[in-house]
């Protein structure tokens, strides 16, 4: 099976079933989801931010103390 085939097959799966799963529960993977997301997209870029920094600044909506702007802008 190539891997488009595999892919689409859990995709599917996921499609079907995702229903069954508590919403607040959902919401909580979409949460953690998007945060590591934003965290592993700017540490491609050379960002040196930890993942609990991260969620410092994007959830907690709060700065931090001995960062430079760079590291957050």
């Amino acid at each position: 099976m190539d891997k488009y085939r595999i892919v689409e097959t859990l995709k599917n799966h996921v499609n079907k079933n995702i229903g069954f799963i508590e919403e607040t529960r959902l919401k909580d993977f979409n949460k953690d989801f998007a945060l590591r997301f934003h965290y592993e997209s700017t540490k491609i870029e050379g960002n040196s931010l930890s993942l609990e920094e991260v969620k410092t600044l994007l959830v907690d909506q709060r700065s931090l103390a001995g960062v430079s702007l760079r590291e957050i802008f």
